[in-house]
């Protein structure tokens, strides 16, 4: 009797319902979004501050709320726009498509739109990432290092001595909590060795290819236009970013950290986590030499902090995480 090959499995179709917004209404914890025919869905607040009366809104309706996934498309008299809410996965590196231009994929796990992929185009990841302080008003020279008030050549330690007492400063002249989240944002880019070098290379070419900060995991908004397959987003635009983040507390054996120039770090494949320590969080100076001899040292210290979830940068096709 020949063989029977096993049937493939039959997908259920994706189940999405538009919907028109007549008013949206902030609660508690959530905002509820109404609609014309007097129906209503809870939202997320990171999504619902994008929502407006008029816009229609594309979801899944067994989705559990509020709503953590959705597509809206905003129609105005100058201009229209469509949106999608969502969580990415894994932000490959950057790749070049085939007029040169690079571009970053960013996957989207377990999408109830159907949606497998978002699309970035590489200016959408740098005037979001690393850009993101020009758009100030006379601020369109500013780098990251001006902002932090540290020279280009700048050491580890330089680093998180500026970024302290430049939060020190506009905490006694009251600044705008927006200043404060761009210090931040500039001391994370810069103390990452991947990230600054990638950053002095957009210095010297706004064109050179951005990576995704730590790979990406995390909710985004973003601008473009859905694929005629509905798989693919294309985004111009990066509105908004969340990374997936969660307070850590642990302790470390010292002889388990690499020692190098001005830091050392720390890599836990167990606890799947790295921590980079500069010369202000060290006891002494980081010193190579003492990678010959750390196994002689049974002394611990503790690790306290907010961890972001990233992956691990493989090739522009690979996904996972670190």
């Amino acid at each position: 009797m020949p063989a029977v090959a096993p049937s493939s499995p039959v997908l259920p179709s994706v189940l999405v319902l538009r919907q028109r917004v007549s008013r949206v209404a902030p609660d508690a914890s959530s905002l509820t979004c109404w609609f014309s025919d007097q129906q209503s869905i809870k939202l997320n607040p990171f999504i619902g501050s994008f929502v407006h009366a008029g816009d229609e809104i594309e979801f899944d309706p067994t989705m559990p709320l509020p709503l953590k996934e959705c597509r809206v498309v905003q129609q105005r008299p100058n201009r229209s726009r469509e949106l999608y809410f969502g969580s990415i996965g894994y932000a490959a590196q950057p790749k070049a498509d085939k007029r040169g231009e690079y571009f970053v994929r960013a996957e989207v796990p377990e999408s109830r739109l159907g949606l497998k992929q978002v699309h970035l185009r590489n200016e959408a990841v740098r005037d979001y990432f690393y850009f993101a302080n020009r758009r100030r008003p006379g601020c369109e020279e500013e780098t990251l290092y001006d902002l932090l008030g540290a020279a280009h050549s700048a050491s580890p330690t330089d680093l998180r001595l500026g970024w302290k007492v430049r939060l020190l400063e506009l905490d006694t002249a009251h600044q705008t909590h927006s200043l404060l989240r761009a210090i931040e944002r500039a001391f994370n880019l810069l103390a990452d060795p991947d990230l600054r070098s990638c950053y002095d290379s957009l210095l010297l070419d706004a064109d050179a290819p951005a990576l995704f900060p730590f790979g990406g995991f995390g909710s985004v908004v973003v601008a473009g236009e859905l694929s005629a397959d509905r798989e693919t987003f294309f985004a111009r635009g990066i509105l908004s970013f969340l990374p997936g983040y969660r307070t850590r507390r642990f302790r470390v054996h010292l002889r388990r950290v690499e020692f190098l120039d001005n830091r050392a770090v720390y890599r836990d494949s167990r606890r799947k986590a790295e921590v980079f320590l500069d010369e202000l969080l060290l006891p002494l100076s980081s010193d190579p030499t003492w990678n010959q001899w750390k196994a002689l040292v049974g002394a611990k210290f503790g690790v306290e902090g907010t961890f972001t979830k990233c992956g691990k940068y493989r090739s522009a096709t690979a996904s996972g995480s670190y």
